[in-house]
């Protein structure tokens, strides 16, 4: 079966805290996912960042890592307050996830939270650190130590402690409960946050591949309390590492530096703790993506305090025994096997005798000859990627690929700059190509448009055009729009002139009007800079031409230049003379901002905007920019079920206001009695508002005001 996904590390999505979380970033991604048509969400490991702040060097197996609990999630179970986190608590870096600030700020915010949970423990708690204990105390426990001992490595730590011996371990848990029970918390609240997401991409039609490392790191609850697993010396050292041989990519090769398993130890356990560990996984995930693969058929095996893997050497792995134990327990597993780099024939063998799609990656293609991995090669059994989590984006490596593999992708592929991912699909809009089609469709429906135009750098955020240009961005909307009034106004002047050959003078000045406007959109000119009579704009008016709608252009900028001045940044000052041509409006916004205010209580909001030097949203200014820019307005009625707000347009009188509401309010139209929204306010009632004389009676000709709060007498 077919299907397609998108990689996103949880760490990667956007969110105001520092990293991204399991709340509301992750569940707006399901729904992207959904909309754009895909059915794989695929993940970088779930579990606590160790050296390096990499997952794949995690201090456990089967943790979840705490930095991923959602804090809105938290306050609005009543675990934490306002005021007692934010963004300048849990943030540093906006581009980047700063690990060091947030271990020094996250922990101390979800003890805040553990303190009121512990408060009384609930059922489900007990429950869950019961199910989960046979990796949960260990975990819990060496957490607890790690802290007590400023963080140092097991092997560091005073025996018996560090031998993990059952007196130790019953004084530790005795001496430092509450603290151990913290570690279990955040497992608990992390556990419980995930099931949630997970029920919702289920619902949505998304799968969720896992990514699970074949090793864990040295210094780990897992090895710590299990040490027989691995091949260690008689100090709890490891007497090899793991790692990867100099190749073309290192002359050093690669010194990961974890413990190697003592694969005879599990063969004779029948690999109980790899049965354990992938049917954990397959409660968490759909799909498995197995890292490192071929370390199950041979390993690199380097001398513990070796300063490079040059001195390495190949062991052989458990191969099929050990996959042939794990569908024994757990039947056909969905494994993907990440079978990259430099292989052995043996390990072509193992990946087919297990059934597993190994990885094919299109940024490996391109170098001399055929590659394996050029899509005519591909097995039908296969993932395909752009590249992985260890490369660059596709956009970055073809502007960064050798001349070479840029001239050999572009020909094999049929790439070119006009074409592909968004700006491509808008491009085609006009020859009816992919949703082109419903590009123009939603634009021919609305009676005006906001063009959001990107006016901030950021280097994590990759232009599909490779660089920031809000004058090419808007060109290329604008010529689709321009290219599809063309083929109207053509259609026009047909009709005119075959028209003004019986005589009609009339059709004959409109055929000379349409002429002059057909040469200035082959110009590359909105129609809504032509500049024309009132007469001849009112014989173009009945034309539906989507490069006239008026335009607003929503000028995303970055939240430094809302605090730095935005008259600094040189993409909104191009945004402007584009406007001023076209007789267009702009308005400044930051989506980072709105982003971040989305969910706020208006209490919130409010201190927020503040802070950023703001009195009202951009969502707030885009909708009364709108309403001028439509000549529209709003009246409010009050009633004893609700409040209601009316638009409608400048200049419109009572009655007609009233048959907004119903067309027996116009018809039996007797009177309006109206007070402004301010007055109204300041007094608290309508009762209040008569008392002082602010309510009035106003008639059948008079013209509504905007914010107008108003009760409509009538008879029918």
């Amino acid at each position: 079966m077919r299907k397609s996904g998108i990689l996103m590390p949880v760490a990667s999505l956007p969110g105001p805290y520092g990293i991204g979380s399991l709340g509301k970033p992750a569940f707006v991604f399901i729904d992207f996912l959904k909309k754009a048509g895909q059915k794989v969400w695929q993940m970088l490991p779930l579990s606590p960042t160790g050296f390096g702040n990499s997952p794949y060097q995690s201090c456990s197996a089967f943790a979840g890592n705490p930095y991923f609990i959602d804090l809105d999630i938290l306050r609005k179970k009543g675990l934490l307050k306002k005021g007692e986190y934010g963004a300048k608590e849990c943030c540093t870096n906006e581009g980047a996830v700063d690990y060091a600030a947030l271990y020094h700020s996250r922990y101390g915010i979800l003890r805040k939270a553990f303190a009121r949970f512990s408060t009384w423990y609930p059922d489900d708690y007990y429950r869950f650190c019961y199910e989960q204990g046979w990796w949960l105390e260990d975990y819990a426990l060496y957490m607890t130590a790690k802290g007590l001992y400023e963080g140092k490595s097991y092997l560091e730590w005073p025996e018996p402690v560090r031998s993990h011996t059952p007196e130790a371990i019953r004084q530790l848990y005795a001496e430092h409960e509450a603290e151990v029970h913290f570690w279990k918390f955040c497992q608990y609240e992390f556990s419980l946050q995930w099931t949630a997401l997970k029920a919702y991409a289920g619902e949505n039609g998304i799968e969720i591949m896992g990514d699970i490392p074949i090793y864990v790191a040295a210094d780990s609850a897992d090895v710590w309390a299990a040490p027989e697993l691995f091949l260690l010396d008689a100090c709890g050292a490891p007497k090899e590492v793991a790692g990867c041989p100099p190749d073309a990519f290192s002359d050093a090769g690669q010194l990961w530096g974890n413990p190697l398993y003592d694969w005879a130890h599990h063969e004779k356990t029948g690999f109980a703790w790899w049965v354990r560990r992938i049917r954990y996984a397959l409660n968490f995930y759909d799909i498995l993506r197995i890292d490192h693969f071929r370390g199950f058929d041979t390993y690199y095996a380097i001398p513990y305090g070796a300063k490079t893997a040059q001195t390495g050497e190949w062991r052989s792995g458990p191969g099929m025994k050990l996959f042939r134990a794990v569908k024994q327990a757990l039947g056909d597993v969905p494994i993907v096997a990440e079978d990259l780099g430099e292989l052995f024939p043996s390990v072509y063998e193992l990946l087919a005798e297990s059934g597993f799609p190994g990885m094919k990656v299109l940024q490996f293609a391109f170098g001399p000859g055929d590659s394996e991995y050029l899509p005519h090669n591909h097995p039908v059994h296969c993932v395909v990627y752009t590249g992985t989590h260890d490369n660059t984006t596709a956009a970055a490596w073809y502007r960064t690929a050798a001349p070479a593999q840029r001239k050999k992708a572009a020909a094999y592929l049929g790439l070119n700059r006009e074409e592909g991912f968004a700006a491509g699909l808008v491009r085609g809009a006009s020859k009816g190509e992919g949703l082109g089609n419903k590009f123009l469709s939603h634009i021919r429906e609305v009676d005006a448009i906001v063009h959001v135009v990107r006016c901030f750098e950021d280097n994590e955020i990759i232009h599909v055009d490779g660089e920031i240009g809000p004058r090419r961005d808007i060109e290329t909307i604008n010529l689709e729009l321009i290219f599809s009034d063309i083929d109207i106004v053509d259609r026009k002047i047909d009709r005119a002139l075959k028209a003004a050959k019986g005589g009609d003078k009339t059709l004959a000045a409109q055929a000379d009007v349409l002429g002059r406007l057909k040469a200035h959109l082959e110009e590359g000119k909105s129609a809504r800079s032509f500049v024309c009579d009132a007469e001849e704009r009112a014989a173009l008016e009945d034309m539906p031409l989507l490069s006239d709608k008026p335009v607003i252009y929503a000028a995303n900028m970055s939240e430094a230049d809302f605090t730095g001045g935005i008259e600094q940044n040189r993409f909104y000052h191009e945004v402007e003379e584009i406007a001023a041509a076209e007789h267009a409006e702009v308005l400044p916004i930051c989506a980072r901002i709105e982003e971040e205010i989305a969910d706020m209580s208006a209490e919130d909001k409010l201190l927020f905007l503040e802070e950023m030097g703001l009195h009202e949203s951009g969502l707030d200014r885009l909708i009364k920019k709108s309403y001028a820019l439509l000549g529209l307005i709003s009246y409010l009625t009050a009633g004893k079920q609700e409040v209601r707000a009316w638009t409608i347009t400048r200049g419109t009188k009572a009655p007609q206001a009233a048959g907004k509401i119903h067309s027996d309010f116009e018809k039996g139209f007797i009177r309006a009695e109206v007070v402004a929204y301010d007055d109204l306010i300041a007094c608290g009632s309508m009762a209040a508002a008569k008392e002082k004389g602010l309510v009035r009676s106003e008639g059948k000709e008079y013209v509504m005001q905007d914010g107008d709060v108003v009760l409509f007498r009538f008879n029918v």
